[in-house]
């Protein structure tokens, strides 16, 4: 008899959640509902158009790219920083939201040539626009203090 009640409670409890998983579940699309207009002399029957469903198209996510090399010119007024590795000589612009980093945070004309960078950069339009600058090591002229 015990286990009777078990299977019964099983099933029932079952089918209780069967049906809280089904009316949780989106509802399927429908078709538009016709109306009937009554007039004294004809009844006739339009049918109302469903809303349009208006998808905003989503933008592509922005891809990242890195280069690490040592500063070769810095240019304040183009507001652009120029670095070199062993393969080849980038040029970047720098966002005006760019972050120039080491210990503390640091201006574009402030880095100073030879200093070993890590630029994070987007592609916008064919330009390189850097978007995130890491010092790893400044130069040594630039790294004494007075």
């Amino acid at each position: 008899m015990n286990k009777i009640f078990t299977l019964a409670l099983v099933v029932m409890m079952a089918i209780f959640i069967a049906g809280a998983l089904y009316a949780q579940s989106t509802p399927a699309t429908t078709k538009p509902t016709p109306t009937t207009t009554t007039t004294p002399a004809t009844a006739t029957t339009k049918e109302t158009p469903a809303p349009a469903k208006t998808e905003t198209p989503k933008a592509a996510p922005v891809k990242l790219h890195q280069f690490t090399g040592l500063v070769s010119a810095v240019d304040v007024v183009a507001n652009t920083i120029t670095v070199a590795n062993n393969k080849t000589t980038e040029t970047f612009n720098v966002d005006p939201s760019c972050k120039i980093r080491m210990k503390k945070e640091y201006k574009l004309g402030e880095v100073p040539k030879d200093s070993k960078v890590l630029v994070s950069y987007k592609e916008d339009a064919g330009k390189k626009v850097a978007t995130k600058i890491q010092i790893i090591k400044l130069a040594k002229a630039a790294s004494k203090s007075k």
